[in-house]
């Protein structure tokens, strides 16, 4: 079994209990959820006549479901190997490793034209074929 980037806590809101966020650093996510959700109200109010937004509490839940969906579960099987690359759009991770090890291997921003990059996710050069533990 592996799943990648699986959004379970969207899909199973009860699971959401048992996540806690750490206290020491600011998470803005929700944040900016709910700004461009705003912005979206007003554009669609001054575009269309009679636009009724909806109400408050399915508001709030279309943005907490949507900031949900930005925590994902990893799993895999031992000896799963994940290739060289770098997660989009200034992406934030936090790691809770059940069982076995993890090797992470870093490179600095500076190297990556030295990768040779190609176009993966969501069409950014962010995978390479490099393996880093046989260069």
């Amino acid at each position: 079994l592996s799943l990648n980037g699986w959004p379970a806590f969207k899909q199973f809101p009860w699971l959401r209990e048992y996540v806690v966020n750490p206290t020491f650093f600011d998470d803005a996510s929700g944040d900016l959820i709910a700004e461009n959700e705003e912005l979206r109200e007003c554009f669609l109010a001054g575009l269309t006549r009679g636009y009724q937004p909806p109400p408050e509490e399915e508001r709030r839940k279309l943005i907490d479901d949507e900031y949900w969906e930005l925590t994902k579960l990893f799993m895999s099987p031992k000896g799963a190997i994940t290739r060289l690359h770098y997660d989009n759009g200034g992406a934030h991770a936090w790691l809770s490793q059940v069982r076995g090890r993890k090797l992470f291997v870093c490179y600095p921003p500076s190297a990556g034209e030295h990768l040779h990059p190609f176009e993966g996710d969501e069409a950014f050069l962010n995978g390479s074929w490099i393996d880093p533990l046989d260069p």
